[in-house]
């Protein structure tokens, strides 16, 4: 089958769909919680926690790449899609019996690596075993299934927590869950290994091409770091929530140990604008923090 039938011919319908659910139903649970938050807060009664909530979510998602990567670059897919999607779903059902926003935080941190797990899959699966020609359209659908979430998903998720409850904003997930698991895990098991020997794209027909992968060079080095990163940036959060000299110690060492990693993870020049690449990062990353600051506390301020 040849990469011009198009993302939904019968060769890729199965991948596309798989890999479009899987990633859409992680993008709804990070954009529609701030939506039931004040919900949640007037049942658990805990504001000092109220933006742990979200913390939780993306530091977890760091874990979750962090986790997941080595895994892809040596064995099958299959083996960290299905785990992201059980820790995604356990942290589903954690929250959703949560009796307190401790425990919250601590489901939310397992759907953050659950959902970091997710696209990280989806994009070594573009890569390995769509053909040049269609990865752009691909990508489209990565976006898609952030998009659609992004319009639709919070005023369902607010819709759900005024007439359900909010905590089947998370449980009301997991069928969900369930069926874009089951169809993804097993359609990414034609996606060969990196280390497989892979065929010509197209020679057989109705079957996903195979392409040739290659591990990063330096997987070793950035697994640490994401993680160094990850740790650097919770204790910057909590020295901030602190008072006292142990607050501010723990807020500076946090704040150095979080430049440290991050000009290691990015490109050069990445901290100080330089043009090209590193300018173009560094705004990619203030947009996102400047989104989400927002997404997780208008909602809060509206109430």
């Amino acid at each position: 089958m040849r990469g011009d039938d198009g993302i939904l011919a019968p060769a890729w319908r199965a991948l596309t769909i798989g890999l479009f659910l899987t990633i859409f139903v992680a993008a709804i649970e990070a954009l529609s919680v701030a939506a039931v938050m004040p919900l949640v807060e007037q049942d658990l009664r805990d504001l000092t926690l109220y933006g742990w909530v979200f913390s939780a979510f993306f530091l977890g998602q760091l874990v979750g790449i962090s986790l997941v990567a080595r895994l892809i670059d040596t064995g099958p897919v299959r083996v960290p899609l299905a785990l992201g999607l059980i820790v995604f779903a356990a942290g589903l059902v954690v929250a959703s019996v949560a009796p307190s926003m401790g425990v919250l935080v601590g489901a939310r941190v397992l759907q953050g690596i659950g959902a970091g797990a997710i696209p990280a899959v989806a994009f070594a699966v573009i890569g390995r075993a769509y053909p040049d020609e269609l990865r752009p359209a691909m990508f489209a659908v990565v976006s898609t299934a952030w998009v659609v979430p992004a319009v639709f998903g919070p005023a369902l998720a607010g819709f759900v927590g005024a007439h359900v409850g909010w905590r089947w904003v998370f449980a009301g997930l997991l069928p969900f869950v369930a069926l874009a698991g089951t169809l993804a895990v097993r359609a990414v098991r034609v996606v060969p290994p990196p280390t497989t020997p892979a065929a010509a794209r197209g020679d057989d027909a109705g079957d996903v091409p195979e392409v040739t992968a290659t591990a990063p060079s330096r997987p070793d080095r950035r697994i640490p770091l994401t993680l160094g990163l990850t740790a650097a940036a919770t204790v910057t959060l909590a020295g901030a929530s602190l008072d006292g000299v142990a607050g501010a110690a723990m807020l500076v060492g946090g704040l150095v140990g979080t430049m440290w990693a991050f000009s290691r993870l990015t490109p050069r020049g990445t901290l100080r604008l330089a043009r090209g690449v590193p300018a173009g990062v560094a705004l990619k990353g203030l947009l996102v923090v400047a989104f989400f600051s927002a997404d997780a506390f208008v909602p809060y301020a509206m109430v």
